[in-house]
């Protein structure tokens, strides 16, 4: 199996691409494969699509990608894209933490539009397959700056995808949280 993981050098992306069993490919800007360059450089080859990467100066990029690969692949049983949202959208409307700040709102508006991209390619019933995962706190470096509380493991997300990857049928969002 061939997956291509964007955002593969830091955090969720680079666990994934280091530990997914399969030809796993990386696409950052460190390899010069910016999610927001897609139709430059996508490989429609890939069985998996991990759309992981969030760009804080581009709030659509990630939803973008999401379309372009879903375009690609619209035809195609086999295939299955993955994008890797948050569940910080869901506290929009409430007091916001003391650390919240323009970059968070960016990212919870970014992750936002992608919740909606995905909902609008999955309703299209086409063949490919389209989930969104939309975790809590997850145990990354980015985080620990943060926050200090209960968090999910890079190893319960990678449970995840493979459990996406192996699903046998068609899996609109999953939305998980730590204990």
């Amino acid at each position: 199996m061939k997956i291509l993981i964007t955002g593969h050098t830091s955090g969720i992306g680079k666990h994934l691409y280091e530990n997914l069993d399969g030809d796993v490919i990386g696409a950052s800007r460190s390899n010069d494969k910016p999610i927001k360059r897609i139709s430059e450089w996508f490989d429609g080859s890939c069985d998996v699509f991990i759309n992981n990467a969030h760009d804080d100066d581009d709030l659509m990029a990630q939803s973008d990608a999401l379309k372009y690969v879903f375009d690609e692949w619209k035809d195609k049983s086999n295939k299955n894209i993955i994008s890797i949202g948050s569940i910080s959208p869901d506290f929009e409307d409430y007091d916001k933490p003391s650390w919240y700040n323009k970059s968070a709102e960016r990212y919870t508006t970014g992750k936002k539009i992608l919740d909606k991209t995905n909902y609008n390619c999955y309703m299209k019933f086409e063949n490919v397959k389209c989930t969104i995962i939309r975790p809590g706190w997850v145990d990354t470096p980015k985080i620990k700056e943060i926050w200090d509380g209960n968090k999910l493991t890079l190893n319960q997300i990678e449970d995840v995808i493979n459990f996406v990857i192996n699903f046998q049928g068609r899996i609109r969002e999953i939305t998980l949280e730590s204990n």
